[in-house]
């Protein structure tokens, strides 16, 4: 698109709307550190559909252009940054994030587990140095081409056996004002919630550092060839999203989107005068959650995103033929797989800033 094309942007402040969640207090905090949204999920292989069969990832007559992979790797600019973690016998660094993680993990009741790592004396630091993790957090260290685990082994040298690889890893927040914690399971990278009764034991790993902070939204009104659109900016990751996406309705058969059809559908989309959309790969729409929401949608995305469960270009290895992608569910908020063939989600566009 030319300077001469470019749409025209209602920057006026009157009509922006700032939707940022009422927990976060980073409004004018510059983005000095990578989000969740801005880390690559670490899928370095294209699959197609039905036998996770690998194909080449930059082949864009494929009917599954567009993957998580291609572009972490093969495009120009890449559309996010690769881990990066320092390693230390007791402590490990993230150096994109800023945040530490004890090496080392615990067996706890979720009564037990924040009071275990703010009194945690661990690696030479005091007491009132760890924390307990928050889910945003937990999900940016996990790596997407593995499973059991599904992290970097060199770098996460400390896990569980296998055998107790179904025991998932406490995050700080409960969903809503219900019993069950949001937790990580490192088996797979499932996000999903557990028991936090009195009883419930699960593991702990602690962290350092100033709190991810979850999205701050705001929407701009753009004129393009005498139609309006609307874009959201998240000023947290720097990426742009289609306000207007592809909601799913089982009633209406054009907007059943199975996940060739939605990586085809935002590879082909011209919205709001730019045609470099993509589908978002499982990091960047996962970062679009809110975790302390006390409702769905867990999302403070503006005008809500109430169309349940969406599409990642992210493959889910967990299962041996890769014939399943990630998916993010606002109503639930949880994120796992489901088939790419049969499965129909809605479909949200991303875009990197200009």
């Amino acid at each position: 698109m030319t300077d001469s094309d470019m749409p025209d942007i209602d920057n006026d402040d009157s009509d922006a709307t700032d939707t940022t969640g009422p927990d976060d207090d980073n409004d004018t905090e510059p983005v000095t550190q990578k989000r969740l949204g801005n880390i690559c999920t670490g899928q370095t292989i294209c699959y197609n559909a039905t036998n996770g069969t690998p194909i080449t990832c930059s082949d864009t007559d494929s009917d599954f252009f567009g993957q998580d992979a291609y572009y972490a790797n093969d495009a120009d600019p890449k559309a996010c940054t690769h881990q990066n973690f320092t390693t230390g016998a007791a402590i490990i660094a993230d150096n994109n994030t800023g945040l530490e993680w004890t090496q080392d993990y615990w067996t706890l009741k979720y009564s037990e587990a924040s009071s275990h790592c703010s009194n945690l004396e661990y690696g030479g630091k005091a007491k009132g140095y760890w924390r307990l993790p928050r889910p945003h957090e937990l999900l940016t260290i996990v790596n997407n081409s593995n499973y059991g685990f599904a992290v970097d082994s060199e770098v996460f040298s400390t896990m569980p056996s296998i055998s107790a690889a179904s025991t998932p890893f406490w995050s700080s927040q409960n969903r809503g004002s219900e019993s069950q914690n949001f937790v990580l399971y490192f088996y797979n990278g499932n996000l999903g919630v557990f028991s936090s009764s009195s009883t419930q034991k699960s593991y702990v790993k602690c962290v350092h550092g100033e709190p991810l902070p979850v999205g701050n939204f705001s929407t701009e009104t753009i004129t393009y060839n005498d139609i309006v659109y609307e874009i959201v900016t998240d000023s947290a990751t720097g990426l742009i999203w289609q306000k207007n996406y592809k909601a799913y309705s089982p009633n209406d058969a054009s907007t059943k989107t199975t996940w060739q059809q939605a990586l085809q559908y935002c590879e082909t989309l011209e919205y709001a005068g730019y045609n470099d959309w993509r589908l978002p790969n499982k990091n960047e729409l996962a970062s679009l959650m809110d975790f302390s929401k006390s409702s769905a949608p867990y999302s403070y995305f503006p005008d809500g995103i109430t169309s349940g469960t969406f599409w990642t270009s992210t493959t889910y290895t967990y299962y041996a033929n890769d014939a399943y992608a990630w998916r993010v569910d606002f109503s639930s908020g949880l994120i796992n797989g489901n088939t790419k063939s049969g499965t129909m989600y809605s479909t949200i566009c991303v875009r990197n800033a200009d």
